[in-house]
């Protein structure tokens, strides 16, 4: 699949930073639960071509390539944290942070400890989740240690974001009351 490099960074603008906040803002629960869906829709969609495709980005294109012609469990798992690339590291710190995001605003009348320990066990757990899939299924996808624990650590981020967008959000909506 080939797509404009303009396209795929505009879908990555809504995923990541005008969905989230516009939903926020949205005070009719209809039209907020609609929004979600469409938000979560784009990002599964995203998500699934970052994780289970292969992407190549070669000046004003990017091509999606899906190879599942590759050995059922032949594989090995890198445990080293060390060389990291710049490309692997971006990636898997901004991967996930809609995950972090939709954690952190469904859990909001949760005590704050509460909404820590679910940010970092559904952290986890969406990381180990991933690559345990490219593990498994024949896909051309290396697994390394280090990409569970950025993808962790990504949904942390993305939960603090939230944060900061709820605390915004809220003071505008109790100035506008007061």
């Amino acid at each position: 699949m080939i797509l404009p490099t303009w396209l795929v960074l505009l879908l990555g603008v809504i995923c990541y930073f005008i969905l989230p906040v516009a939903i926020w803002l949205i005070k009719k629960e209809k039209l907020k639960n609609i929004f979600t869906i469409i938000f979560f829709c784009l990002y599964l969609g995203v998500l699934f071509c970052g994780v289970f495709g292969k992407l190549g980005i070669d000046g004003n294109k990017v091509v999606i390539n899906f190879d599942f012609g590759g050995r059922w469990c032949a594989k090995t798992i890198k445990w080293s944290l060390l060389n990291i690339s710049t490309f692997d590291l971006v990636i898997n710190l901004v991967m996930l942070l809609p995950v972090g995001m939709f954690i952190l605003y469904f859990s909001q009348k949760k005590k704050w400890w509460v909404r820590l320990i679910l940010l970092i066990f559904l952290g986890f757990a969406s990381g180990a989740l991933i690559e345990t899939c490219q593990f498994i299924l024949p896909i051309q996808r290396s697994v390394q240690l280090s990409d569970a624990i950025l993808n962790m650590v990504s949904v942390f981020i993305g939960g603090l974001i939230a944060w900061g967008y709820l605390s915004v959000i809220n003071k505008i909506r109790n100035k506008r009351n007061a």
